[in-house]
């Protein structure tokens, strides 16, 4: 293999294609849909009494293998989350700069779900890209309909 080249290990999840390679090391700052720039996720974290690490991303859904910190033999959850933003905030007087962030224990069930099967985990990132993917579908339409209607009332004016 040339330098540079990377040696493809792709993984199939049901829909999905997953790239197991190394990655090259990304930036700090990510631009947004909107062109805000937020620091990314970390893709390994300590929260608490637990390890996480990042196994797939696609677009705002994430799934985080969850493993006990200490433990012999830990045993693995998996979480899946959706990914959120906040355009910076002051948090006891400190500014922090705008990032995305895990969601917290009081959004779990809206925007993060654990599992224990790796497979009901995986199943539950399809369901939210579909639900993101019907959500902007009918942003469009809805938008669509509303440009239609001031159309009508403009031709109307006349």
């Amino acid at each position: 293999m040339k330098r540079g080249e990377r040696e493809s290990s792709l993984v199939r999840r049901g829909n999905l294609v997953l790239d197991r390679t190394p990655k090259d090391r990304g930036r700090a700052i990510s631009p947004s849909k909107q062109g805000k720039c937020y620091k990314p996720l970390q893709r390994h974290f300590q929260r608490g009494e637990f390890n996480y690490k990042q196994l797939v991303r696609e677009k705002d859904v994430a799934i985080y293998s969850q493993t006990r910190r200490g433990c012999p033999e830990p045993s693995t959850a998996f979480e899946v989350i959706r990914v959120r933003r906040h355009n910076g905030k002051e948090i006891k007087g400190d500014w922090v700069e705008p990032s995305e962030f895990y969601p917290s224990s009081t959004d779990w069930g809206k925007y993060g779900f654990t599992f224990i099967d790796k497979d009901a985990a995986f199943s539950k990132l399809r369901e939210l890209l579909r639900r993101s993917l019907d959500a902007y579908f009918l942003r469009l339409a809805e938008k669509q309909r509303q440009e239609r209607k001031a159309k009508r009332a403009a031709t109307e004016a006349r």
